[in-house]
């Protein structure tokens, strides 16, 4: 399994680890999965915008 993944290493203030767990989990995420969807949304968003102009 370890080679269909790439990892990344993320630094945030502390305390924003929590909140955002908290976050996803209020929306029945984990914090992986949020982060990722997270990332999909805001690249899908930039992608809609440069194709915009």
């Amino acid at each position: 399994m370890k080679e269909n993944y790439d990892r990344v290493n993320l630094v945030m203030p502390k305390g924003r680890k929590d909140a955002i767990r908290t976050h996803a989990e209020k929306n029945g995420e984990s914090l992986n999965g949020f982060i990722n969807r997270a990332i999909d949304e805001a690249m899908e968003r930039d992608e809609q915008a440069d194709s915009d102009h």
